[in-house]
């Protein structure tokens, strides 16, 4: 912890000039150090003083803006997911007040990402929001197969286990490319094998991982409607183009055409549908295959 402290001492000592700045224009906070047991010591901030969370954002924001502007810093500032504002009851006022500050002419770069697509989208392309075209819509694409195969296959073998290109392409196959799904199932097989990584550890790994995302997977569906459960269980079974076809309400038992529509409706807000070329599916394919597995044990 020692050495920690002197290190953040040294940066600080260092860049004097930038550090008594910055106490002076953000007024409102106070600087936080806490022993972490990752990191060894973890920076936080916190309010200095009890105010109203509008007048606190708009001084902390002033004072971010004055910052830069004194020590000619230029910088990138994220935004995880962004969309979580909206749950709030004040959410147009906060984002109301984020672009006004936000559209000065600064040396800062602002990204906004989210992993629920369609409300992020909503909040950029609505043109009663406050951030109506104010930045660039840009949608990651899954990680690409044969750099990943490549990648997890080498990673694999510097910690001593062999994977053959093969079952690393599987790895990319069953999670659909997507990053947080490829580094969780290659640690759940890399734990369930022993020297090489094969059909069996792979199939192990993945048993493993949907056990571990059941809890999650659980309190996605309790917070639904039966009918959206059940166009979910349909759509993750069969996707589909015309999901209001006939044919398609009888097969899978869904009752009513209002029903499904207003399930329909519902489920892309929540980004847990997405209509795609190839029609409806479930955007989460580890949740896509819980729901299948689950509705197979039922």
């Amino acid at each position: 912890m020692g050495r920690d402290t002197g290190a953040v001492y040294s940066v600080v000592y260092k860049e004097k000039s930038l550090f008594e700045k910055a106490a002076r224009v953000f007024t409102g906070l106070r600087p936080i150090l806490r022993p972490d047991p990752e990191t060894g010591m973890a920076f936080t901030v916190e309010a200095a003083k009890s105010k109203p969370g509008g007048q606190l954002l708009e001084e902390t924001l002033k004072g971010f803006g004055e910052f830069l502007k004194s020590g000619k810093i230029a910088c990138n500032v994220a935004f995880d997911e962004f969309q979580e504002i909206t749950e709030l009851k004040e959410s147009r006022f906060i984002e109301g007040i984020l672009r006004s500050y936000m559209q000065d002419p600064q040396n800062v770069s602002y990204f906004f990402i989210g992993s629920r697509r369609r409300i992020l989208m909503d909040m950029f392309n609505d043109k009663k929001r406050p951030f109506y075209k104010s930045a660039i819509n840009y949608v990651l694409p899954a990680l690409p197969t044969e750099d990943t195969a490549e990648y997890l296959s080498g990673l694999f073998g510097e910690n001593g286990k062999n994977c053959p290109l093969p079952v690393a392409a599987r790895i990319h196959a069953l999670t659909e490319g997507y990053p947080y799904y490829i580094q969780k199932l290659s640690y759940f097989v890399f734990e369930a094998s022993k020297g090489s990584i094969t059909e069996a550890s792979l199939h192990e790994g993945l048993r493993q991982m949907l056990l571990e995302e059941a809890p999650l997977f659980e309190l996605m569906l309790q917070a639904l409607r039966p009918r959206q459960i059940a166009l979910l269980y349909a759509i993750a079974k069969e996707s589909t183009q015309t999901p209001f076809a006939a044919a398609y309400l009888t097969r899978h038992r869904l009752g009513s055409l209002g029903g499904v529509q207003a399930a329909i409706k519902k489920l892309p807000e929540l980004d847990y549908l997405e209509k795609t070329s190839a029609g409806w599916k479930v955007v989460d394919p580890i949740f896509a295959r819980w729901l299948r597995q689950k509705e197979a044990m039922e």
